[in-house]
């Protein structure tokens, strides 16, 4: 289809390529009409969010372009288990041919926790070895000596009441 165009730029066309014949009509630029192929790139909108979707950034990259994240490194909290850092993007970032969306992925790591054996004068060989503990390995905890007495197990709470506990499980 033909249109009459009066400005400089010809917007709403979809990415693709056309023919284009134009003539000038003021007699100082008078010419005969002449066909021209022109070629109309897409611009497209990409999202990068974070694990829980919310939203990043959203950028607009030139069709075969590569789009880059300028913002700040993407974090998510800790929980009871693990802590997480920042690994990449899902799925994994390539020239854009369409609108896009990329999350943000996370690398998991067992979170450490302290563990204090009040031992009460008492010795446990390899000490060391029952100082820390990471989430999901299971250990199990020493059995303590201490001259003249007999050890009577592990409790959770000062008043020595309800179950021993024999094993970090979680």
């Amino acid at each position: 289809t033909w249109q009459s165009v009066t400005d400089t730029q010809i917007t709403g066309l979809a990415a693709g390529s056309y023919k284009v014949r134009y003539k000038a009509t003021q007699t100082q630029f008078a010419s005969a009409a002449a066909d021209v192929n022109i070629s109309v790139v897409g611009k497209f909108t990409i999202t990068f969010v974070n694990y829980d979707n919310s939203e990043l950034q959203t950028v607009y990259v030139t069709e075969g372009s590569m789009p880059q994240y300028s913002g700040e490194t993407p974090t998510k909290p800790s929980d009871d288990k693990y802590t997480y850092s920042f690994a990449d993007w899902e799925p994994e970032i390539t020239a854009v041919t369409a609108a896009a969306t990329y999350v943000a992925k996370f690398t998991a790591t067992p979170r450490v926790y302290n563990i204090t054996l009040n031992l009460d004068g008492g010795t446990v060989a390899n000490e060391d070895n029952y100082k820390t503990y990471s989430y999901g390995t299971g250990l199990i905890l020493p059995i303590p000596t201490k001259e003249n007495y007999y050890f009577g197990g592990w409790y959770d709470n000062e008043d020595f009441e309800g179950t021993a506990v024999t094993a970090v499980t979680v």
